[in-house]
Parts: C-alpha cells; structure tokens; sequence
C-alpha cells in the first residue's frame, strides 16, 4: 500500500501531491481561517473612493430634489411630488432587497456568512431615510413659508383703500394699500390671551363710525388692553399691509375689543398685518423659505458624510470568496 502510494504521479499525504491542501495539512484541533480581504489586506481598504462618494451623495441628491420640489412644485402639483417621492421611496426599498438577498448568498462552507456587508444595503437604508426626512422637513417648509409667499403672490392686491370701506368687497385681498389718513387706533387695542397674546387693533381714518372692518393683527405685541405696537403700527408713514387668515383666538380677541370699547366688527371682517412696506413681508417669505432649504441641506450633507463614511466601513463591493489560509506553524 504504501510502495504503491510513493509511486511516481501519485504523490503522499504529506508529499508535494498535497501540501498545500488547507484541509488536509491543518493542525489537529484547529479550523482554517479567513484571510483579512480579499488580497491579505485589511477589508476596508478595498472601499474604493466611488463607494464612500456614492454614499454620502446618492442619499443627499434625493434629499435636495424633494426639498426643491417642496418649494418650487408643490403649491402647483401636489400629485406629482407625491410621485416623485413615493419613486424614491421604491427605489430605495429595491436597492435594500437586492443587497439583504446578495448578503444570504455571501456564505462561506465553514464560517457560515460572510462579514462583509453589500454596499447596496446601507445606500438603501440612507436613500430610505433621506426620503423619509426630506418630505417631513419639506412639508413643514411649505406650511411655514412657502404656502403663505404663494397664496400673497396669487391673491389680489388693492390700492387708495378707505377704512370705512366694506371688508367684502376685499374678500379676494393678499396686499392691501389704504388711503393716506389711515392708521392704527392703536388705543382700542386689546390683546386675547390663549398660550401667547393674539392681538387686534382698529383701523380707522377721519370718518367716525363704530363699524370696523379692517383690524391690524399680531402676536404678543399688546398689552391685554391697549400697549399695541404690532409690525409698523407705530410708523406713521407706513399705510399698508398683508391679509392673514382669520382664526379662532384673533376672533376672540375681536369679540373682546366689541365688549371692552363699545365698536361693532364686519361679520367678516379683513386680517392685516400693518407694515410699511407689504411686497417685503412677501419677499421675505421667500427669502425664509430658500433659508430653511439651503441650512437644511447642507446640514444634511454634513449628516449624509457621517453616515456615508461610517457605512463604507462596514460595505464591501461585490469581490470573489476570499480564501482560506492555514494558521502559521508554532
């Protein structure tokens, strides 16, 4: 048996036949292990620039695409951002269902599953949750600032306006420009507490009557009885002002001023701000708007890097089984 093992071409357990067989030249007791990458090296080196790059910027170009159409889409078509959103969102759960399957297919005979990781896992998770963050961020963008720059923008704007004019005929108003002799009664001021002070002031001209239709708004700029100094109501030059929508604490606070100075309110009376100047609050809902989208999204980016680089650690790009390689003789 063993003559005919030693003959030529068929080689012995330990000749030159099998030698490098990790099998069958390890060590009692010990079981061969994996190299460090694929080459020997150590894994995340072999994170090549382009992965670390694609993901930081893949999920930040998704957050700045829903943000942009938050601010420059949405007040037209509500249904299309829904689209666009609602395909990222897809998008990205297929790119984590591709990289969770490749994952299962990454086993090693002997060590079970491999340690390193798909890189399209977390680029899924990260779009996933750029989705997810940009829509509630840009939502509340547009509720805040942007909602009101295009409703100023699309409404009806009125010149030389009399005080003493009915508030329906101005029921379409977004800016509104009295007349020279108007102003802030701002004696008849009374202030409507509920969680801050809603203030509500006439506003007059030279004909006496008990009948207002225009009121001068704010918040926490009165006294619960007189002390208004809301906006530009002190300025005597300024004769204009943006409509605000009408809720329940200003009506409140109309209701207040009924009782405490003896005036009567239109049944649907007109909301202003007084301001000297209403094309700058407009412009300034802009100037807001892009504000909160320009911090937003370099505070992204600088969270995306975090995120992205932290993954790259842990990702590997698709490569061969690594070997295995036998421990180093004691």
């Amino acid at each position: 048996m063993t003559s005919l093992l030693n003959t030529t071409g068929g080689g012995t357990i330990g000749g030159a036949g099998f030698e490098n067989d990790p099998f069958l030249n390890q060590q009692p007791g010990r079981r061969p292990r994996k190299k460090r990458g694929y080459d020997g090296d150590d894994r995340s080196l072999l994170i090549s620039p382009l992965w670390t790059c694609l993901l930081v910027f893949i999920p930040w170009v998704v957050y700045l695409t829903i943000q942009l159409l938050f601010v420059y889409a949405y007040h037209e078509s509500k249904l299309a951002v829904l689209v666009v959103t609602t395909f990222f969102a897809a998008a990205s759960v297929v790119v984590l269902v591709l990289g969770a399957a490749k994952r299962s297919t990454r086993r090693d005979p002997l060590l079970g599953y491999s340690s390193a990781i798909p890189v399209e896992l977390p680029l899924g998770a990260l779009c996933l949750i750029a989705v997810v963050v940009s829509y509630y961020f840009g939502y509340i963008n547009y509720k805040t600032n942007v909602r009101l720059f295009w409703n100023y923008n699309e409404a009806a704007t009125y010149k030389n306006v009399l005080p003493s004019d009915k508030a329906e005929k101005f029921a379409d108003a977004g800016r509104l420009y009295f007349n020279e002799n108007a102003s802030v009664d701002v004696e008849k001021a009374v202030g409507f507490v509920k969680g801050e002070v809603w203030c509500v002031a006439p506003i007059i001209d030279l004909v006496e009557t008990n009948l207002v239709n225009f009121w001068a708004v704010g918040q926490s700029c009165c006294d619960k009885t007189g002390g208004f100094h809301c906006d530009d109501s002190r300025n005597t030059t300024a004769k204009g002002g943006v409509v605000v929508p009408p809720t329940l604490a200003y009506r409140k606070a109309i209701q207040k001023a009924e009782a405490f100075h003896d005036i009567v309110s239109a049944d649907h009376p007109i909301l202003i701000r007084w301001v000297k100047s209403p094309k700058s609050i407009v412009d300034g809902q802009y100037r807001n708007a892009v504000g909160f989208l320009v911090v937003g999204v370099f505070v992204y980016l600088f969270v995306s890097f975090l995120f992205g680089a932290f993954c790259s650690m842990l990702a590997t790009p698709d490569k061969p089984t690594p070997a295995l390689q036998r421990d180093p003789e004691p």
